[in-house]
């Protein structure tokens, strides 16, 4: 073959390869444009839906890097904090990745203001990410250190990291600060290994998980250990389930010590449209609480539907030990779906649930107390026997057919 011929197709083939490159790499940069456009003008009912907005979009695109800056703002009700995003994008097609980025944010007005006056110089959050062939995107991020001093008091915060993850479905993100303390005017607050993580998946809200550890906590009264806290929350077809599970290794203060601390709270089956409706109420009114006529009537009909639809709402787990004893508990009330217009709702209220102190955990007085007020007895007592009994002006505070609702519920003081 000639020579020359081999040396132009050679050339050629460079220079598509090269194009082609070039052009995957720019076709990136107008998706990247796309994506933030569309962030900067969502649809009218995805803008209603949530706090944030992007506004102020200013973007300037290359064939194989980008930059630009844009606001992302919080309103909800009074409250209005402004932040600046700059940010750059290289989107040169390389295997690992479609594009690399970094990006700072920055907050604005009285918010920058206050943070600068707390830490002594401007507050910014950096990091750098990439985007992936398949969209989703991903980024670590830091926090800076601050230390400061003020009319007696002292703040520190270590320098913090992050790492965050968004495709077509899920949102994911993890942060952990080593420490963080509080010192002066006769108080102290010292907090060690504080890590907090969610996920949720924001393209269908039928699931987020949401969690905060935190190692030792040091105060001027008593010290914790092993504090987690995990909050969840799943949509099952028109229905809302969540359940808030808490936990504490040790707590000492004043002079007291308890250890293996378990507290399990659910709600099940609420209306999912109809908690939303009220949710997005109470983001719109803020902390005024102030509603228009039409505000108020699909609050009073997001409020009937939930009650009509019927829920449970229970404890599941509550155990904890002292130096000399126990504590274990549990219940759950269950308000039944209405069967016609005119069921009351007591009529659907059903209880059950147990409590127990084992051991000397309360005094000889507090036992007494509780015994003698009728709250609980040494082999049990309904609650029901309990709310008849509480008199005011010498009428029962609580009606008869309520106390007979929550009857199923037994309280045990066991003093062995």
């Amino acid at each position: 073959m000639n020579k020359k011929l081999i040396a132009t197709t050679t050339t050629t083939l460079i220079a598509l390869g090269i194009a082609a490159w070039a052009g995957l790499g720019y076709g990136t940069g107008g998706k990247v444009e796309e994506a933030l456009r569309s962030m900067a003008a969502p649809a009218p009912d995805a803008a209603a839906a949530s706090a944030w907005r992007v506004a102020d979009l200013e973007h300037a695109r290359g064939v194989l890097a980008s930059s630009g800056q844009f606001r992302v703002v919080y309103e909800d009700g009074e409250d209005r904090l402004p932040f600046l995003v700059s940010y750059a994008v290289d989107h040169k097609a390389l295997p690992a990745a479609a594009a690399r980025f970094s990006w700072k944010l920055q907050p604005e007005g009285p918010l920058a203001a206050d943070l600068k006056g707390t830490a002594g110089t401007d507050v910014q959050v950096t990091g750098a990410g990439t985007i992936a062939y398949s969209g989703s995107v991903s980024s670590d991020f830091q926090l800076p250190a601050v230390s400061t001093r003020s009319d007696g008091r002292s703040l520190g915060i270590a320098a913090s990291t992050g790492t965050a993850r968004y495709d077509a479905t899920r949102l994911e993100a993890q942060w952990t600060l080593d420490q963080l303390t509080v010192r002066g005017k006769g108080e102290a607050l010292e907090v060690r290994g504080t890590k907090v993580s969610f996920d949720v998946d924001h393209a269908t809200g039928s699931q987020a998980l949401a969690r905060l550890s935190v190692d030792r906590i040091d105060t001027a009264v008593g010290s914790f250990e092993g504090l987690d806290l995990t909050a969840e929350s799943r949509r099952n077809a028109d229905r809302m389930d969540t359940t808030v599970s808490q936990s504490l290794r040790r707590i000492e203060a004043m002079g007291q010590a308890f250890s293996d601390l378990q507290l399990k709270w659910e709600v099940n089956g609420l209306h999912a449209d109809s908690l939303e409706k009220l949710v997005l109420l109470a983001q719109h009114s803020g902390d005024s609480m102030s509603l228009t006529l039409k505000e108020r009537l699909t609050a009073a009909e997001a409020i009937e539907t939930l009650l009509n639809k019927g829920f449970s709402f229970g404890m599941p787990t509550l155990t904890g030990k002292g130096r000399d004893g126990g504590v274990e508990a549990a219940f759950k009330i269950t308000l039944a779906a209405a069967q016609g217009e005119q069921t009351a709702l007591a009529d659907r209220v059903q209880s059950s649930g147990t409590a127990s102190v084992k051991g000397a955990l309360l005094s000889p007085e507090q036992v007494g107390m509780a015994t003698n007020s009728g709250v609980a007895v040494v082999q049990g007592v309904m609650l029901s026997q309990w709310l008849k009994g509480i008199n005011q002006n010498g009428q029962s505070v609580v009606d008869a057919e309520w106390a007979a609702a929550f009857g199923g519920f037994g309280f045990t003081l066991m003093t062995v």
